[in-house]
């Protein structure tokens, strides 16, 4: 068959429409904002289809790469990261490919044609491309305007992978089918094909299964790493801050004596205003030491310490009132994930506070045990309301997907001690209350 450089030209609009349809309707991809991007492309793409063509004056050259051209276009119009997005054209392009291939096959059933047929008739071939994109469309419109609220609940990654595996498995063997049982094909080789399609299709969701699996034991390994990582850096600077303390309190011992006998010589000379004042320097040289927070848990010492030296310059402080049980279950790196980001958030509100007085800015933190249980209570003052819809605390920062984790990652380690995390915000105070099974 014989391609003009309008039907290649054709042929690569409606795969790259379909594509960009996919990419930003679906995943919600951006487009690059600078439009000589476009330009430059757009321009290349057709010297490189007339070139092909030149080469090859029956077009089927052309045809045969014209997918990867598809693909560089999208690399070069779409945001986003190099690799992710090359993966997931290829994943979304595959599908595509998929339905294009089902499409046909139901074509084929209903025209009671060769597959080999409608492929190269382009008016079918053209239907066939034109219902794929109206079908593409709606689910778009239907995701756009009637699910809004799947996005917003939080659905987890691992749900939509085994979601798009079961799919992808449907496609392929529907569209395995549809190839198979055309018109000129035997029943033995039907038979046959129909038993290669149930392996291809079990192996293509076996191995699309383990992809979750790998891909969701890597995202484990990378926060397991972040928060060693905190661990290790909120440690090595509440040492750094004990030491300076015990090395101050080791200069004061050493000086005790003296001043001890300075303050007994002006007692023995009567010189009683003198002793007064000289009491008073010593009272004021150890109220200025450094006081280190005590939970009675070592790993949140080290948070709240790390946290009082960093923030103190903003004039940030953190009160601590109780402490936890001498036998806690809850393991260290839950308190972590918990403390560290509960800290970082009320840092960050306590932050856009623009003028007050000093006292104001204090992180309150209750620790409290009775039984089984414990409960923690974080609060902090902000500067504009929490908005908070049936318990479910919602951020008003611009990039929500990101912005999110840290509360996610607080209420998944709160709920594996069967625990609830619930808000409370009034009079301009912001309260996290925990409550977890200590056992």
């Amino acid at each position: 068959m014989v391609y003009s450089i309008w039907d290649i030209l054709i042929y690569y609009c409606i795969d790259l429409l379909k594509l960009l349809l996919v990419m930003c309707g679906m995943l919600n991809y951006l487009l690059q904002k600078n439009k000589y991007r476009y330009v430059i492309m757009g321009l290349s793409a057709v010297a490189f289809i007339a070139i092909t063509i030149m080469i090859d004056k029956s077009g089927e050259l052309s045809i045969n790469i014209l997918s990867l051209l598809i693909i560089v276009t999208l690399l070069v119009i779409l945001q986003g990261k190099l690799l992710r997005k090359l993966y997931t054209i290829l994943l979304s392009y595959i599908c595509i490919l998929f339905a294009d291939t089902c499409i046909t096959g139901v074509i084929s059933l209903v025209w009671e044609s060769s597959f080999h047929t409608i492929i190269n008739s382009k008016i079918l071939d053209n239907f066939g491309n034109g219902f794929n994109i109206l079908i593409i469309s709606l689910v778009v419109l239907i995701k756009r305007f009637r699910w809004k609220s799947v996005g917003k609940a939080g659905v987890s990654k691992r749900l939509y992978a085994i979601l798009f595996a079961s799919s992808g498995t449907g496609i392929l063997f529907i569209s395995s089918l549809m190839i198979v049982n055309t018109p000129e094909s035997s029943s033995r080789f039907q038979s046959n094909m129909f038993a290669i399609t149930i392996l291809v299709c079990l192996a293509y969701f076996v191995a699309s299964l383990l992809l979750v699996i790998l891909a969701e034991s890597r995202d484990n390994y990378r926060t397991l790493s972040k928060v060693n990582q905190t661990l290790l850096e909120a440690q090595q600077n509440y040492y750094l801050l004990a030491q300076e303390k015990q090395q101050e309190i080791r200069g004061i011992r050493h000086e005790i004596n003296n001043h001890l006998t300075c303050i007994y010589g002006l007692y023995r000379s009567g010189k009683l205003e003198q002793m007064g004042s000289y009491i008073n320097q010593l009272i004021e040289q150890m109220s200025s030491l450094p006081v280190l927070l005590e939970t009675g848990n070592d790993i949140v010492n080290t948070i709240l310490n790390e946290a009082v030296g960093k923030y103190e310059a903003l004039g940030i402080k953190i009160q601590v009132e109780g402490s936890f049980p001498e036998q806690l279950f809850i393991s260290q790196m839950d308190l972590c994930v918990i403390f560290a980001n509960a800290i970082s958030n009320a840092v960050e509100a306590i932050a856009k506070i623009d003028s007050g007085p000093e006292n104001h800015k204090v992180i309150q933190i209750r620790i409290r045990s009775h039984h089984e249980d414990l409960f923690i209570d974080i609060s902090n003052p902000v500067a504009e309301k929490v908005i908070i819809t049936d318990g479910i605390l919602h951020t008003t920062k611009k990039d929500k997907y990101l912005h999110g984790f840290g509360t996610k990652n607080i209420k998944q380690s709160v709920e594996k001690y069967l625990g609830t995390i619930t808000y409370e915000n009034a009079n301009q105070i912001f309260t996290i209350h925990i409550t977890m099974k200590n056992r």
